[in-house]
């Protein structure tokens, strides 16, 4: 536990200072200054060995751990567990209980509540938690129940405008912190920002919130093999695929889920090793149609006519966020036609629980979000429907159409051609295409609330009937 009690430390310190005085005497008559001082340094350095360090906590995908603090480098923590050790990322951690036994800690900061401690952290080399603890000094989103532990409530603390807390004297008293620790001030303390460093791009889900997505998960998974007994679970680092298909396609379902994630993470400049779903997303996917029907209508709540009509859509009920894909089989289509579709309804859909979770649960206009999603299926299933929409919708302005999906863009579902949504796929490689920093903001404007017409102009100087216009040229 974190506390001041340090006698044992400081009995221990007198003892190998002691030590160290003696070996002194016998070497200044038998070797050079060189090893003199090589034992000075030697005594320093192991007076000052950091306590165990010992943190517990739960990670945004559900995983907890607990154990001693090997390594923090402010990206990755390194935790030795009873039975085994793991490497963590940091960005991931939502909460982050921390103790330390037999080490004094510094006094507060003047109105910082808990900066000792991360002062303490920050002097031991700790560097993602003395960081986290000082924003949640900052943000009061730290708790201390008994005398020496600390939790770090990171879910709460990225909740409040912390953008706003770094300015003043408890900022000049941090820098000054990490001045004396010869340490690099963090971007989020008011540090300048480099070339790796990435805002969050989405939001902390809470433990609690965590722990009731991941037991409705497992709940569905039941009732999904109560309808479809052949389902079994299949685990990605961020998914969980809950499959009526045979196993021979669980390998395959794996890999292109994690390259899709990768791809997207990609896209939006968002580093792969962070969890953006709260807990992971399920999915679920049958092979019989009647099966995905009754679970459509029994557990989804949807309408037997919708379900029926249905291929697959995403969906959400509060945080709990789900993918249902059907069966593709249709009449004269063989197995591997059937799962070229099933796959390319797959990457289509998880875009939208993607995008749905990206920055925040803001509304993306659907001309744009289709777009997206068949950008995606056409690059992982170049087989599927996705590039003949595309090349249908080019043949169509080449044959002097185009300005008729001007409505497209205020519709609140695009129409359901294949023209429409290779148009709709078209744009949104055409906005890529001129940088993918500008195409984030044009996202993030829309999920912040922003029309689309609005935000097309604030981030391209482009109104719905000019990109259209400009697209038009491009294709012909």
């Amino acid at each position: 536990m974190l506390t001041n009690d340090n006698t044992t430390q400081a009995r221990l310190d007198i003892a190998f200072l002691l030590l160290t005085l003696v070996l002194m005497r016998i070497m200044l008559r038998r070797y050079q200054t060189v090893t003199i001082l090589s034992v000075l340094l030697a005594g320093v350095w192991s007076s000052s060995v950091s306590a165990d360090v010992f943190v517990k906590g739960m990670l945004s995908t559900g995983e907890t751990f607990d154990g001693k603090l090997v390594r923090d480098d402010g990206r990755r923590l390194t935790v030795k567990g009873e039975k085994r050790g793991s490497t963590l990322t940091a960005a991931n951690i939502v909460e982050c209980m921390v103790r330390v036994a037999g080490e004094k800690i510094p006094a507060d900061l003047p109105a910082l509540r808990y900066s000792g401690r991360a002062k303490f952290l920050l002097a031991k080399g700790h560097d993602f938690l003395a960081e986290a603890a000082f924003l949640c000094a900052l943000t009061r989103t730290a708790r201390s129940k008994t005398p020496g532990e600390l939790t770090l409530h990171l879910w709460a603390m990225e909740t409040v405008p912390w953008e706003k807390l770094i300015e003043g004297q408890q900022t000049q008293a941090i820098k000054a912190a990490y001045t004396k620790a010869r340490r690099k001030l963090p971007v989020r303390l008011g540090g300048r920002k480099t070339v790796g460093w990435r805002p969050r791009r989405y939001q902390l889900p809470p433990p609690r919130t965590i722990v009731m997505v991941l037991e409705q998960i497992d709940q569905w998974g039941l009732e999904m093999k109560r309808i479809a007994p052949r389902t079994h679970r299949i685990e990605t680092a961020h998914f969980i695929i809950y499959s009526a298909w045979s196993k021979t396609d669980d390998a395959k379902l794996k890999g292109i889920y994690e390259k899709l994630y990768n791809a997207l993470c990609k896209q939006f400049d968002m580093p792969a090793t962070e969890n953006l779903w709260i807990g992971r997303l399920p999915v679920f996917a049958f092979w019989e149609k009647k099966d995905f029907v009754e679970f459509c209508v029994k557990i989804c709540g949807i309408s037997a006519g919708m379900a029926h009509r249905a291929s697959g859509f995403s969906g959400f009920r509060g945080a709990f966020q789900y993918v249902n894909l059907g069966p593709i089989m249709m009449k004269g289509m063989s197995k591997t036609q059937a799962r070229t579709r099933f796959y390319e309804l797959l990457v289509h859909e998880s875009t939208h629980a993607f995008l749905n979770r990206y920055i925040n649960s803001g509304y993306v206009t659907n001309w744009l979000n289709e777009g997206i999603a068949e950008m995606l299926s056409a690059t992982f299933v170049p087989k599927g429907d996705a590039p003949r929409k595309l090349q249908a919708a080019h043949a169509a302005v080449k044959r002097g159409k185009g300005m008729e999906l001007l409505p497209m863009f205020s519709a609140r579902n695009i129409p359901l051609t294949g023209e429409a949504y290779g148009a709709a796929q078209s744009l949104a490689r055409f906005l890529v295409a001129k940088g993918k920093s500008r195409f984030i903001q044009l996202v993030t404007q829309i999920k912040d609330g922003v029309d689309s017409d609005t935000a097309l102009d604030k981030v391209y100087g482009l109104s719905h009937k000019k990109l259209l216009q400009a697209w038009i040229k491009k294709v012909r």
